[in-house]
């Protein structure tokens, strides 16, 4: 007796992707849920596998129309890298965009390049994270301005390009932020919309400022490579620290908490 669609769908989701490519090859039923779940989330690591997704994305236009996430990451060809833009205006349905780029590169050899990436629109992209040496500039910012059902966004250690100026900006509705404390000091208006924050790096004095902008309303907050100081220095005239119970007054709706513990020597808190 056959199985149901239904089963073989949970089956294949234990097979890693040279599986599946070869049970597209099957017959028409297996194939098309083997190919959904193939190119629904997508990773490209590797100068190879890019090649091959460009390839078969081009041998048949259907199949970008399945991809609803993608990450790419690590991408050293010129050729691969300028391919980037083409490839991404293929996916209408995309909702989840990850970038790791340019680790290794100067920022003027490629900004044509993320500024033709930053250039296209998804219609109902919820999720953007990207890692790049390059500033937050006009560019970034148009993009995220006309994205307006982005719900996640992932800036990582980016910083606003100096003289940059945002008060005419408007952030996207987001619920949850990843940014540095420097960059999360320039949103305004607040976003009230904004609940689960990850601050990549923070003093406590820094977190200070950070409980008076948003303490009220955040749920979820991460703290990355957090700096304790030994002891507590003066910060406008005031002593900077920050206790657990400082946490918990100052960010009275707060229900999860996460901490990577640094420390740094005596001195000024960054």
């Amino acid at each position: 007796m056959p199985l149901p669609l239904e089963l073989w769908a949970e089956v294949f989701g234990y097979t890693d992707g040279i599986c599946l490519g070869n049970l597209i090859l099957v017959n028409r039923a297996l194939g098309q849920e083997a190919e959904r779940l193939l190119y629904r989330n997508v990773i490209l690591r590797t100068r190879g596998s890019f090649h091959l997704f460009y390839q078969s994305i081009h041998a048949c236009r259907r199949r970008a129309a399945i991809v609803t996430g993608i990450h790419i990451s690590s991408l050293e060809d010129r050729a691969d890298l300028d391919r980037i833009p083409s490839l991404l205006r293929e996916f209408h349905n995309l909702r989840r965009l990850t970038l790791v780029l340019f680790e290794a590169r100067l920022p003027q050899d490629h900004m044509s390049i993320l500024q033709a990436i930053l250039g296209v629109h998804f219609p109902s992209l919820s999720s953007f994270s990207i890692m790049s040496p390059l500033p937050l500039n006009d560019c970034f910012l148009n993009f995220l301005e006309s994205h307006s059902h982005l719900q996640h966004l992932d800036l990582g250690s980016m910083q606003l390009l100096s003289g940059s100026d945002l008060s005419r900006f408007r952030y996207p509705p987001i619920r949850s932020l990843t940014c540095t404390s420097r960059l999360l000091a320039h949103l305004s208006p607040i976003v009230t919309s904004l609940t689960r924050l990850h601050i990549v790096s923070c003093s406590s004095s820094q977190l200070i400022r950070v409980a008076e902008q948003l303490g009220p309303q955040i749920v979820s907050l991460r703290l990355g490579s957090v700096y304790i100081p030994i002891t507590t220095y003066a910060v406008n005239n005031d002593f900077a620290s920050m206790s657990l119970y400082d946490v918990a007054t100052r960010f009275p709706r707060l229900r999860f908490l996460q901490i990577d513990m640094g420390q740094v020597p005596e001195g000024p808190s960054c």
